[in-house]
């Protein structure tokens, strides 16, 4: 009988974890990505009202554009979980007739499979940088069951996909570089699809795309970087026509049309100093309050092997990159476990 991989065993356990823990709080709590879903899908619309199902019929952080109710984010989440619910849909499975199990169905194979996928990827990589496969399953298991991950494994969310679809573009450019002895053209083409993907779907990787640019031009791969803006150029794209569809304007964000600027950088040195207190050194809600094993984790990058520099400078550059975009915004996601925009 043919062993199963630890990789195959990792995805599988994660998975079904993950769909345990789904809940009806999140599922009524995130009802603005569900309204979106059904929208496209029931009613082929870009605009949330007009729904009949009860939980949907009035959400949050929605504003008012030509007579129509708009979600205030990037669509990209909407137009994922749509492709799960329109299988749903022609099962018979709707929000209006159940709307928990429909909600928990979307959300499991939605944000539970992007987050046992980005675990996958975490073991692969660090298989990579350690040689151990005992210590890379265990590296994972702390990130698939901690802080950063766990909590919002079970949630409609756009941070959700955006750090998976960041996370797979840097996993295609060092499978491609390390694991790859012919360097096919594929693995860039995918990562810069994932890396304009990622902004479709939320903001917050904005930052991490140029410090991720600055890694693959360090390959001077110039053919494979052509590719790779190429690709992020295509998949960036629908942004774009959903916002001329929308509001008229291509380079018009939904955050900007309805006035919501709370996730946009503005220069304040108030403002910046209340987010690194926020951030870095409350007792309540910083970083190492919230997620301890971040500390061994910046300390982890130090032992990297030295042929992997690149990683190193990436890792620390993102970071950074990352931060310095949160301290710039006026919010740190309010009504949410932890600073979830790390």
């Amino acid at each position: 009988m043919r062993k199963i991989s630890d990789a195959a065993l990792l995805f599988c356990s994660f998975f079904f974890i993950y769909g345990m823990f789904v809940n009806s709080n999140d599922q009524n709590a995130y009802t603005l990505q569900h309204a979106g879903i059904e929208a496209i899908v029931e009613r082929g619309t870009l605009y949330v009202d007009g729904s009949s199902t009860p939980q949907l019929m009035r959400v949050g952080d929605v504003f008012n554009h030509n007579g129509h109710l708009y979600a205030a984010k990037q669509p990209g989440q909407l137009f994922i979980g749509a492709t799960v619910y329109f299988i749903l849909h022609l099962l018979g499975v709707t929000y209006k007739n159940n709307y928990l199990l429909t909600s928990s169905l979307v959300t499991w194979f939605t944000s539970g499979l992007m987050t046992s996928l980005v675990v996958i990827m975490l073991f692969k990589i660090s298989v990579l940088f350690t040689g151990n496969k005992n210590l890379s399953v265990l590296i994972s298991v702390f990130y698939g069951l901690g802080t950063m991950a766990f909590p919002y494994s079970g949630v409609t969310h756009h941070d959700v996909y955006g750090t998976f679809f960041i996370f797979a573009s840097f996993y295609f450019l060092m499978v491609n570089y390390y694991a790859n002895p012919s360097y096919k053209i594929v693995y860039p083409v995918l990562a810069g699809a994932a890396v304009g993907f990622s902004i479709f779907l939320s903001i917050l990787p904005l930052f991490i795309v140029f410090a991720e640019i600055l890694y693959l031009l360090s390959f001077k791969r110039w053919k494979q970087v052509v590719l790779f803006f190429v690709a992020c150029v295509i998949s960036f794209s629908p942004l774009l026509i959903y916002n001329y569809n929308a509001f008229g304007n291509p380079l018009l964000p939904a955050n900007i049309a309805g006035n919501f600027n709370d996730t946009y950088p503005i220069l304040s040195f108030e403002n910046a100093i209340n987010k690194i207190r926020f951030y870095f050194f409350s007792s309540n809600t910083s970083i190492y309050a919230f997620s301890p094993i971040t500390v061994l984790s910046f300390l982890g990058i130090l032992f990297i092997p030295k042929q992997y520099l690149r990683e190193k400078l990436f890792l620390s550059l993102q970071f950074l990159f990352l931060s310095f975009y949160l301290i710039m915004m006026t919010t740190v996601g309010h009504c949410q476990y932890g600073p979830r925009y790390l």
